[in-house]
Order: C-alpha cells, then sequence, then structure tokens
C-alpha cells in the first residue's frame, strides 16, 4: 500500500546536534572562557563543560546504529564526524524526516540540555 503526503508519524523527542564551535562563537564574551567545548581526544569527541565531567559526543548521532539494534555497548569513543549531518543541517534534518516518514516533530537541543544543571545561572 503506497503512504499519501499527508500520513506519517510525529516525533515528539528529537534532538539537535549542536556544532562543535557553538557554545565559543555565540556565548556573551564574557563567559567565553569558561564556554561549553570541543575536545578531540585518542579515545573519542567530548564536550567540556565547566564543573561536569566530559561528555561523549555522538550519543545523539553516531550512535543510533547502536539504538536501532537495540544495543548499546559503550558511550565513548565516538567521533562528532560519524553523526549524521541531520543532526544539525536543516536540509538533510528534513531528508532523515522524509527515510523516517516524519511529518512534524518537536526538537529538542542535545547538550544545551546540560545547561540547567550548571551552578552559574546567570552562565
Amino acid at each position: 500500500m503506497e503512504q499519501s503526503i499527508a500520513s506519517g508519524y510525529i516525533s515528539a523527542d528529537g534532538h539537535v546536534v549542536e556544532p562543535p564551535e557553538l557554545w565559543t562563537s555565540r556565548i556573551e564574551k564574557r563567559f567565553r572562557d569558561r564556554a561549553p567545548r570541543f575536545e578531540s581526544r585518542p579515545e573519542g569527541d567530548y564536550f567540556i563543560i565547566e564543573g561536569m565531567p566530559p561528555f561523549p559526543t555522538g550519543l545523539e548521532g553516531s550512535m543510533m546504529k547502536a539504538k536501532i539494534t537495540g544495543e548499546i555497548k559503550q558511550f565513548e569513543g565516538r567521533r562528532y564526524t560519524d553523526t549524521r549531518p541531520g543532526g544539525w543541517d536543516p536540509q538533510a534534518r528534513l531528508a532523515d524526516q522524509d527515510l523516517d516518514h516524519i511529518r512534524a516533530e518537536i526538537i529538542y537541543p542535545g547538550i544545551g540540555l546540560i545547561r540547567f544543571g550548571f551552578p552559574d545561572p546567570e552562565f
């Protein structure tokens, strides 16, 4: 049976994968030295956030294959470049939505959600 354009799913839990330079390039200048930053290490890529343990990148993107199989064996050791472009690029996101038959979605920040745990609310 052919699916009509009007049919499809609504996703209520999509996430953006913020670009590595988002915080360092757009945060107020007074906070720039404390801005969350991206760091590539031999064992994987991480977002470094003041007062928090390093956060492995790829949890919303490059882990997708592991999520589909239903078995996530590790959270670390992934590279930001393994993330699907639909995580941050709007045109690629629309193509991914078509692949998944998504006609609408609510999109939340990825690492941006963690900022609510910062001990300094002004920051």
